[in-house]
């Protein structure tokens, strides 16, 4: 039985990580620089086979997977279980909160990480020895990968939070392996905020 190969990466640039300001659940769009970042993601990945592609149902993951769907003749299906932590700073308060389906004002990196893999495992079973790229945030990926690679007695420095850049993951059987991390080839270096940490 072939590995369900998944492609995960963080969203591409907004300008509230330019700002240093945390987005949580805030729908904040990809700016100029970010969608820069998406076509080359998607230039990347053209020549490779995806079957399928999945984001966070927040503007600035999905925006990021679109031109890649885009080229493959691929839908992005949206799931809000891949979305950032929901951080409760005075940012997210206030009328948007009953269009969430979240009703939580804060979650910990434990009630992440569970959501996210719920999505990650329903999207490894739903498509057995394909290729999935996955679009989240930057603390909702840094977790769910720090918990893989505890797991497998490696350390979480190892992933460095490279804005788009991809992270190969295999599973097979339920049972999932990291394999490289930080496949940044496609990133610019002409002066864009590559780092993830505010997704």
């Amino acid at each position: 039985m072939t590995d369900t190969h998944i492609l995960l990466t963080p969203h591409a640039l907004t300008q509230w990580n330019l700002d240093g300001r945390r987005q949580g659940h805030l729908d904040v769009p990809i700016n100029d620089a970010g969608r820069a970042m998406a076509e080359r993601l998607a230039e990347r990945l053209a020549s490779h086979s995806l079957d399928a592609v999945y984001a966070s149902d927040l503007r600035r993951a999905w925006e990021t997977a679109a031109p890649v769907a885009e080229r493959h003749g691929l839908a992005v299906r949206r799931d809000p279980r891949l979305r950032e932590c929901r951080w409760h700073d005075g940012i997210e308060g206030g009328d948007a909160w009953p269009l969430l389906p979240f009703p939580v004002a804060t979650e910990d990196r434990e009630a992440v990480v569970s959501r996210v893999s719920a999505a990650m495992n329903a999207i490894a079973a739903t498509h057995p020895g394909e290729t999935v790229l996955v679009v989240s945030h930057g603390a909702a990926t840094l977790w769910f990968l720090g918990n893989l690679l505890k797991a497998a007695g490696r350390r979480i420095s190892e992933y460095r939070r490279i804005r788009t850049a991809l992270n190969h993951l295999y599973v097979r059987d339920g049972a999932w392996r990291v394999g490289e991390l930080n496949d940044d080839a496609h990133v610019s270096e002409r002066g864009d905020d590559a780092r993830a940490d505010a997704g």
